[in-house]
């Protein structure tokens, strides 16, 4: 287990050194514009926890336990939801989406 933990922070050092997992640099890197502090916030910890999980599941391909790594891309910053509604073509459901999460943000 303490081997995981520590397979998991050097996958993070790993995207930290990329460059991306600042998020401002992410911003720059993929055009992102938010319409209000409010969205930027819910945006970074999107961001920050997409992040995470990308680094827990490379720890799993370099053990070989899935069988493709993942990378930082111009969806990190969206939760599930916003990239199902998005790949699967609901139309308006995506903004209907933005606007409930944009609400519901403290």
């Amino acid at each position: 287990m303490a081997f995981a933990k520590l397979l998991t922070i050097l996958a993070l050092a790993s995207l930290t050194s990329a460059g991306l997992s600042d998020f401002h640099e992410y911003m720059q890197t993929f055009n992102k514009n938010y319409a209000s502090s409010k969205e930027m916030l819910h945006r970074r910890l999107t961001f920050e926890a997409n992040l995470k999980k990308i680094a827990e599941h490379n720890v799993k391909y370099e053990r070989g336990e899935v069988t493709f790594s993942m990378g930082i891309n111009q969806f990190t910053d969206m939760t599930s939801e916003e990239r199902k509604a998005i790949f699967h073509g609901k139309q308006g459901s995506f903004k209907i989406l933005l606007k409930d999460l944009l609400n519901n943000v403290v």
